[in-house]
Formats: structure tokens, C-alpha cells, sequence
């Protein structure tokens, strides 16, 4: 799943902020909840850095 959420319409500039996902999955399984910052402000999006990763098991 791509969000397509950028740091404005998070409000996210300046000194950034936490930010809340709420999550609800009803089958039991592993997955893996990946968020990686990009620069879109050219004709190519941008990765910056590494992504940050959490993997959640679900009983």
C-alpha cells in the first residue's frame, strides 16, 4: 500500500512530529509495516535513507 501522504499534508515541517496509525487486521498472520521518506519534489520520486521497518504478529 502506497499512503501518498507527504510531510505537508501531515504537517510535518519544521521539527517533524510523532505521528499515529491506526491499524485493525482481523486475520491472524505476520506482517511487516514499512515507512520510507522520499523526495517527490522532482519528475523521479527519491528515497531518503533507509526505511524504517516493524514487523507485527497477529494471534
Amino acid at each position: 500500500m502506497n499512503a501518498d501522504l507527504t510531510a505537508g499534508d501531515m504537517e510535518l515541517e519544521g521539527n517533524g512530529s510523532d505521528i499515529l496509525f491506526l491499524w485493525q487486521q482481523a486475520h491472524g498472520g505476520t506482517y511487516t509495516f514499512r515507512i520510507q521518506l522520499v523526495d517527490v519534489n522532482g519528475d523521479v520520486s527519491v528515497p531518503i535513507g533507509d526505511p524504517m521497518e516493524s514487523i507485527i504478529e497477529v494471534l
